[in-house]
């Protein structure tokens, strides 16, 4: 939202409401796109969507055994992806921007600039008279680049959520803790962060 706030573009946010997906994470991204200031922020409810982890057991350990993680929901990107396009035609936008960063290339399979280059592919053949493509400008920086370049946007970090969990709480293991906890402290920040452990 930041960094496409800097360039002057006018913003509209998209939040998906999947199986399970924390409360706690979808009040930050209405507190984040409120403090960003953009035109309108969305909440899309599909409930039917569940990780991998809500799914059957064989499922799951297919994916563990290829090191992907039980957070993968088949297919998310693909679904994110249409979403977003189809909402912004209906909202007047041209650009679906996507926050992936070089760190989710390898972990999830629908992660890549040849992914989003064919969706834009896609996105033509499917409405060749509506103009709208899906950029990911974050896809060649690391997780320390993507922190580095929020501090210096003045992202509100203390908004955001980072924990993988279920919980009110950051659990404090999770992948996504792990990390958070880590860049705080590389970064001297204070982190006023309420983990679990």
């Amino acid at each position: 939202m930041w960094l496409k706030k800097r360039e002057s573009y006018e913003v509209v946010t998209l939040s998906v409401l999947f199986h399970n997906r924390n409360e706690r994470e979808v009040d930050a991204s209405r507190t984040l796109a409120r403090k960003a200031g953009v035109k309108l922020h969305l909440e899309c409810s599909l409930p039917y969507l569940r990780e991998a982890v809500d799914l059957d057991e064989g499922l799951r350990s297919r994916l563990e055994s290829k090191n992907i993680p039980s957070t993968l929901i088949p297919y998310r990107n693909l679904i994110f992806y249409s979403l977003g396009s189809y909402f912004a035609v209906v909202n007047d936008c041209s650009t679906v921007v996507v926050s992936h960063n070089k760190d989710d290339i390898g972990r999830f399979p629908d992660v890549s600039h040849e992914f989003v280059q064919k969706i834009n592919e896609l996105l033509i053949l499917g409405a060749p008279d509506v103009p709208i493509t899906v950029e990911a400008p974050l896809l060649n920086y690391r997780k320390e680049d993507v922190f580095a370049l929020a501090v210096e946007l003045g992202v509100p970090l203390s908004d955001t959520w980072s924990c993988w969990g279920t919980a009110e709480f950051h659990c404090g293991r999770c992948l996504g803790c792990e990390t958070r906890k880590r860049l705080f402290a590389s970064f001297g920040l204070r982190d006023d962060t309420v983990y679990i452990r």
